[in-house]
């Protein structure tokens, strides 16, 4: 058994974690958690880099604080986009909820989603990078409106937006779940390890996920 010489003890600033309740535990979307569980967390984390330093004689290394209303770094694009008012007016109010009826492919086949044009709106996780090139696509958090802000927005700084959508998905949410790019092999990844194997016979590729209309940018 080897010994501990160093030990690297996060912060729990920002800490977001399902909170128990009574007949209830949240699986997902879960927020910050409150001051006082977050002082508790600190105070545990404390007292094991005490006893690491003073009794085991390891160095413990803590990092340093946040300030995040002071930028530093040059290579960030320090800017807000436009908030959502999430009102009514920003929703389909009629849109069909059921995957499995014919108005709801229609719906997507025709560009039309939960989220209307009203105003600015698009997801982070909708945006694909490959290089100067972001690939965004429209869904159901992501509209038009919200693709050519983002497009006008990192013009400057040399990006390119084009804008996918995937007429299969009848529920398009966050882009890598429908788009994954593969790295192409090198001299340094070559062999089994860097291989993609499909077994079609467990699952196969359905033909109108392949299809990809690239939006005009």
């Amino acid at each position: 058994m080897g010994l501990l010489r160093r030990n690297h003890s996060g912060e729990p600033d920002f800490w977001c974690t399902p909170q128990k309740e009574p007949g209830y535990l949240p699986t997902s979307r879960t927020g910050k958690q409150s001051d006082e569980y977050i002082h508790k967390a600190a105070l545990q984390i404390d007292n094991l880099e005490r006893v690491l330093r003073f009794q085991c004689n390891v160095t413990v290394r803590r990092p340093d604080k946040i300030d995040f209303t002071q930028p530093k770094d040059k290579d960030m694009l320090w800017t807000m986009a436009p908030m959502p008012t999430m009102s009514e007016n920003m929703y389909n109010l009629d849109f069909p909820f059921d995957t499995n009826c014919q108005e709801r492919k229609d719906w997507m086949q025709n560009y039309k989603y939960v989220i209307n044009e009203a105003e600015p709106c698009f997801d982070a996780a909708e945006v694909l990078r490959l290089g100067k090139d972001l690939i965004v696509q429209q869904s159901m958090t992501a509209n038009r409106k919200g693709i050519d802000w983002l497009r006008r927005h990192v013009k400057s700084r040399g990006y390119r937006v084009h804008e996918v959508h995937f007429p299969g998905d009848l529920n398009p949410v966050h882009i890598d779940a429908s788009l994954v790019p593969l790295v192409p092999p090198t001299n340094e990844r070559k062999g089994s390890s860097s291989t993609l194997q499909i077994d079609q016979s467990q699952r196969k590729i359905k033909t109108e996920y392949s299809q990809v209309h690239l939006g005009k940018y």
